[in-house]
């Protein structure tokens, strides 16, 4: 996949200008992508947690009984 740099966008009103950056539609869906494994790095570290507790406890519960 080619990348392309994002192109500088400049308005000028009055005295000052205002410089922007336009995302190409790669910048886009690269950070689609990541938002998206960070997202899903969260999820399942929850994930994982959530049943590493619930095992932890439910052998401890048999094991008191």
């Amino acid at each position: 996949m080619a990348t392309t740099q994002a192109k500088p966008h400049v308005t000028i009103r009055g005295s000052q200008a205002n410089i922007t950056n336009t995302l190409s539609r790669e910048d886009l869906l690269r950070l689609a992508r990541d938002e998206y494994a960070r997202q899903l790095c969260k999820f399942t570290a929850n994930q994982l947690s959530r049943y590493t507790n619930k095992s932890h406890t439910s052998s401890t519960a048999k094991q008191s009984v």
